[in-house]
């Protein structure tokens, strides 16, 4: 691997180096590399074929050239750009914008994704904004998402009252290409819009015109960000084995979760900084994995439950769970990688209790707590995988993004399941619909009666005076 870029420990998860000889041995990482391999090459013709759109991402350069461009014109037009999205079309954004320290961003604009629809949030967001230099960037790759198309409503009642005539100077559309409401009133009222590649899922679409125009205008290099992501593909598809990140780990993970039933998977992201990197993995991982697969008449529920948590803050509260509750997890940590910044401590007093702190530095102890954290776990015998950046920049945050992306559509094939759907969340969103009058969703209104006469049959209300 490029030296500088990221490393890959996984002694922890092994049989051979598990203090209770509960890792995966070396005959089952052998089979499962072995598998792993194969189903690798089944998603390269998926790839060549059209059908896995995101391993092309990469390689739309001038594609990409285009939007860095018409991102730097937004911004002399511009100085904050909302993004109205959920799910897929919000949190590749906050990912990125969150992992990269505010120095990598070359005076890049404000971005604001609004990805809820709870009024009082969006009320308080809205009122920090002069709509007179907000453009809003609308993502919806159906064009039908009904939170993102009530958020749109909202605003173009807001812009209208605002600035009159030239409210749809103020719109930016990113959709399908073809078809779609949102296409449909892209072509009615002349609004500028990029496209979402059709065979490219929300949770897969970061390195898309998704999250790549609201990136450009935050002065992310993206340029930089799709060569890293570049260049894990090429590790990918030029790596044998073991040797190859995305089989290595889908080969590991989907032992811990099919063979063992680790049913759920911790990230520990230590650094504040991947806060939202945690969120937008919990929904590829979740969404892409969670799934009923149908074997011989009989339906079997595949799937990990993924859990972010932060260190160091996760030691006070969650390890302890860890360490003595059930052994149904798998941990993989993200490490900070090189810091920018540290401060010296200097015990106010020569106590023997803060001895052991005089002379080191805030990111002694920080790099101490997670490493102590790895320990306490493999004490325990729980398999841990340590993946840490070796710095914070655009090519770095794109490889791992990229590994991501590359390793849940593996483990997804590795466990038999289709990793690019997601039925369970489709079901959901009808019964929201049919809530609300869509005559198109009115089947499902003898689903919504039956839960309807369950709830509140057991229910307590509590009263003040």
């Amino acid at each position: 691997m490029k030296k500088g870029v990221l490393s890959i420990d996984y002694s922890f998860a092994l049989k051979d180096l598990n203090r209770f000889g509960m890792g995966i041995s070396h005959r089952d990482l052998k089979a499962g590399l072995a598998l792993g391999a194969k189903k690798n090459k089944e998603l390269f013709l998926e790839r060549v074929s059209g059908s896995a759109g995101f391993y092309s991402l990469p390689y739309f350069e001038k594609e990409t050239r285009k939007i860095s461009r018409f991102a730097a014109s937004l911004r002399r037009r511009f100085d904050t750009l909302v993004v109205l999205g959920i799910g897929g079309s919000a949190l590749g954004t906050s990912a990125v914008m969150g992992a990269l320290p505010e120095r990598t961003r070359r005076k890049g604009g404000r971005v604001l994704v609004l990805d809820n629809v709870d009024p009082d949030a969006f009320e308080k967001a809205v009122a920090t904004l002069d709509l007179k230099s907000t453009v809003f960037n609308v993502i919806s790759k159906s064009g039908s998402t009904s939170e993102t198309l009530s958020q749109f409503f909202v605003v173009t009642g807001l812009l209208k009252r605002k600035v009159g005539d030239r409210w749809k100077e103020h719109i930016i559309v990113t959709t399908d290409p073809e078809k779609g409401l949102l296409r449909n009133l892209a072509g009615k009222y002349g609004f500028l819009s990029f496209p979402v590649p059709p065979s490219v899922g929300g949770r897969f679409s970061v390195l898309s015109p998704v999250g790549l125009l609201p990136l450009a205008f935050a002065g992310v290099n993206v340029g930089s960000l799709l060569e890293g992501a570049r260049y894990m593909d090429g590790i990918n598809l030029g790596t044998e084995k073991e040797a190859n990140p995305v089989v290595l780990l889908a080969a590991i993970y989907a032992h811990f979760m099919e063979d063992t039933r680790k049913n759920t998977f911790v990230l520990f992201a230590y650094s504040d900084f991947f806060v939202k990197l945690s969120d937008w993995f919990c929904q590829l991982w979740g969404e892409s994995l969670g799934k009923e697969k149908k074997e011989g008449g009989r339906i079997d529920s595949i799937g990990q439950t993924p859990v972010g948590v932060i260190g160091v803050t996760a030691q006070h509260s969650q390890l302890q769970l860890y360490m003595e509750g059930p052994d149904d997890k798998v941990y993989t940590f993200i490490g900070p990688g090189k810091f920018r910044k540290d401060y010296s401590i200097k015990p106010l007093k020569k106590d023997e209790s803060v001895l052991f702190l005089s002379g080191k530095k805030m990111a002694d102890l920080f790099r101490a707590e997670m490493d102590a954290t790895i320990y306490s776990l493999a004490s325990k015998g729980r398999p841990v995988i340590v993946i840490e950046p070796h710095v914070r920049n655009e090519f770095a945050i794109g490889a791992l993004i990229f590994l991501f992306e590359c390793v849940t559509a593996l483990t997804g094939k590795l466990l038999g399941v289709n990793p690019f759907d997601q039925p369970g969340v489709e079901y959901g969103k009808k019964l929201t619909r049919a809530m609300l009058g869509d005559k198109m969703s009115i089947k499902f209104l003898e689903d919504i009666e039956e839960f309807r006469k369950v709830r509140g049959r057991c229910e307590i209300n509590l009263e003040a005076n």
